[in-house]
């Protein structure tokens, strides 16, 4: 990816990933896991003491065939996003992150809803009919020092 942000009206787009990505103009890629500090600082610097308007997270676990195991990793992977996204986020950023259906999501929207001013389920049309596969849309952030609680 490239090398500096662009920065302009529309902002910049970081791409974080495991593996090293190709350039695309206009993006910078961090090669990293956002499951390590580093990672989070190695964009921290990129954004040059900005805050981002949005996080937006695809990960997804790799998958065992058992949908309840694959849901729980999911949800774990989707929690490690949040906790990137408080980071970085600014006040009423947006958190877009994919989630697998299953047993916790009641308790996943309500710590979203903690945090998010509205909390929304989309399941895009691309998607395949028998997919469990959801992506949670949390518009509004309110960072830690603005929380009452």
């Amino acid at each position: 990816m490239g090398e500096r942000p662009t920065t302009s009206r529309e902002g910049v787009v970081i791409a974080v990933d495991r593996s090293p990505m190709p350039r695309v103009p206009g993006a910078v890629g961090v090669t990293g896991n956002v499951l390590c500090a580093a990672t989070l600082d190695e964009v921290r610097r990129v954004l040059a003491g900005r805050e981002a308007d949005v996080v937006l997270s695809d990960m997804a676990p790799d998958t065992s065939g058992e949908r309840e195991t694959d849901h729980v990793r999911s949800v774990g992977l989707a929690r490690a996003a949040a906790a990137f996204a408080d980071g970085v986020l600014t006040n009423g950023g947006t958190l877009v992150v994919k989630l697998f259906r299953g047993g916790e999501e009641a308790a996943w929207r309500r710590e979203l809803a903690a945090t998010y001013v509205r909390v929304r389920t989309v399941k895009p049309a691309a998607s395949r009919p028998g997919s469990r596969e959801v992506f949670y849309v949390a518009t509004g952030f309110v960072p830690a020092e603005l929380r009452g609680g």
